[in-house]
């Protein structure tokens, strides 16, 4: 009934869809086939980990129908976006289990006060909500603060990224050799994840695994 009285469509190319997905993200067939690694960790060459993260783990490889998924979670409101996504991404938490104990936490990349403001949330804190609801663990927002924005770096290499992002963020408790889940939505060069990792370790954070909804690659 749903189905008839809301027709569903594709979320990339918006063309009219028979039924809803059971993934929880509505794709035609032919998108379906360009989004690579659905629901599949992406497990980073340790020679390419940011800096301080002991993993790097993503459920999409970055690509062109990937990204209009997230940006419309991070710029359309489109909420229902972060359960499927986030759902994944505990499932790849979930096997780290042996690794990690259970004495964790998930700590979302804070965005900017400007950022906030704009858009009214926090993407990434959207997913590490529903990583945390799944996995029955707490979620620290206020761990992380970002007391500086380094203004937009699309473009910018990993090295001016490193330096641009050093002294954006400040830890705001002590983690007591807590193990943490540092969640966001896309990992591009591994600046801004590297800097939260050095913050998070500096305020006594044991093992730090970093879990994406997407990764880019070729820019390490």
């Amino acid at each position: 009934m749903l189905d008839l009285l809301l027709p569903c469509h594709c979320w990339c190319c918006r063309c009219l869809l028979p039924i809803r997905s059971q993934s929880g993200i509505d794709l035609c067939e032919s998108c379906a086939a360009e989004v690579s690694l659905w629901q599949e960790a992406i497990r980073c060459h340790p020679s390419c980990a940011p800096l301080f993260a002991d993993s790097v783990h993503a459920v999409f490889e970055y690509g062109p129908n990937v990204a209009t998924i997230l940006l419309g979670l991070k710029y359309g409101g489109r909420f229902e976006v972060a359960h499927p996504i986030g759902r994944a991404m505990s499932a790849i938490a979930l096997a780290l289990a042996p690794a990690t104990g259970f004495n964790r936490v998930v700590v979302p990349v804070p965005t900017s006060r400007s950022r906030f403001r704009r858009r009214g949330y926090n993407p990434a804190a959207l997913l590490a909500r529903v990583v945390s609801q799944e996995l029955r663990i707490p979620m620290a927002a206020d761990v992380l603060r970002r007391v500086r924005d380094p203004g937009s770096m699309n473009g910018s290499g990993r090295a001016e990224r490193l330096q641009r992002i050093t002294g954006c963020f400040e830890s705001e408790k002590a983690l007591a050799g807590e193990s943490v889940l540092l969640v966001d939505d896309v990992l591009t060069t591994g600046a801004t994840a590297s800097e939260c990792c050095r913050v998070l370790r500096s305020a006594g954070a044991g093992r730090i695994d970093v879990i994406t909804a997407a990764r880019v690659f070729g820019e390490l």
